[in-house]
């Protein structure tokens, strides 16, 4: 890609942005900035499952959404909550007042009743991946009947003073009059304002009880995701890193490579170097034993008494110089050319 440089008038100089880093950084702070807005909203937020069986509250959220949106000043998502609030609260006091009820709750597992004053108390539930279904959640306590009516009637009573309260309710599909099939993803959100207020406290404290199933739901924290213009952007950020370490790596290869060709290069030369000084070693050890030989001679020669003849000498230096592989240019003096001192004639006294 071409680069953009910087311009300005000064006097420094601008270095070149290419446009691939411009668009990686604005790629992660893009990532980064919905990471940071999906934290937020599941603090804002819960999931609410409602199944389409024969207790199901559909239809009548349906029927709320029938009515003529011109002639009512609450918005339909407020509306719906309190249909799904209205009806979960008739359905406990059901529980509360009719014995039957109670006992087809306590066989579904939804109600106990607590051992001193034999009152119902909702349990909370978990997902079991072993058993595939909601069980009892045994490390929290139950939550009696008439808690849980307080808890309602105090989101209801929120909704009243708040009809703004709920910015967001998005079923997963649209809701008919009779709906079949599988259940209903509800996301529900509030205002960022009553984060912690009565109504986040009181629906928060009925997060994943078995309160729900008496509609035939189930309330979970929010799990919001990446939009799908996120995941792309994602996706095609994390190609981009995977070729960036690819080649990153490929030059890293390279380099590893050239530098075992200089180490077996430099091996190469450091055998050839023990080579030739291995035989300089000899060449050095041959010269001395050579010098030794020729001291030895030439110290026997200088050890010759003065009577004997010079020609021996040279003959003997000639002949030791001729083992020794090395060729005398230069004759020596014939035995018949020197005579002996004692056969030399006496200098004669001119006096």
């Amino acid at each position: 890609m071409p680069k953009q440089k910087a311009k300005g008038r000064g006097r420094g100089t601008g270095r070149g942005v290419s446009n691939e880093k411009v668009l990686q950084s604005l790629t992660r702070l893009s990532i980064n900035h919905e990471d940071s807005l999906n934290t937020l909203q599941q603090e804002l937020s819960w999931v609410m499952y409602l199944t389409t069986g024969e207790l199901s509250i559909l239809p009548s959220i349906y029927a709320e959404k029938s009515k003529d949106a011109s002639k009512l000043s609450t918005p339909f998502r407020t509306r719906a909550m309190r249909v799904v609030l209205e009806q979960t609260l008739e359905r406990v006091e059901q529980i509360q007042t009719k014995e039957e009820v109670l006992v087809d709750a306590e066989k579904e597992g939804w109600v106990v009743r607590v051992k001193d004053t034999e009152a119902p108390a909702f349990v909370y539930q978990q997902w079991s991946s072993e058993q595939d279904k909601t069980v009892h959640d045994t490390a929290r306590r139950a939550v009696l009947a008439d808690d849980v009516v307080q808890l309602l009637k105090t989101c209801l009573e929120e909704l009243a003073q708040h009809p703004q309260l709920i910015s967001r309710l998005m079923p997963s599909r649209p809701i008919a009059e009779k709906m079949t099939g599988g259940p209903v993803r509800v996301h529900i959100q509030v205002q960022l304002q009553h984060l912690k207020g009565k109504f986040h406290q009181a629906l928060s404290g009925l997060t994943d009880n078995a309160v729900w199933a008496a509609i035939e739901g189930s309330l979970r924290p929010g799990s919001v995701q990446r939009s799908p213009a996120a995941k792309s952007l994602a996706k095609q950020a994390d190609r981009v890193a995977l070729w960036e370490l690819d080649t990153a790596l490929s030059k890293a290869q390279k380099l590893i490579d050239a530098q075992a060709r200089l180490i077996e290069e430099m091996q190469r030369d450091q055998v050839r170097l023990h080579g030739q000084v291995r035989q300089l070693n000899a060449e050095v050890t041959q010269l001395a034993q050579s010098a030794q030989i020729y001291g030895a001679h030439i110290e026997r020669l200088y050890r010759l008494s003065d009577t004997q003849a010079l020609s021996e000498r040279m003959d003997y230096l000639t002949w030791t110089l001729h083992y020794q592989g090395i060729r005398v240019l230069l004759p020596g003096p014939s035995s018949s050319s020197v005579r002996p001192r004692a056969q030399r004639r006496p200098a004669q006294n001119p006096y």
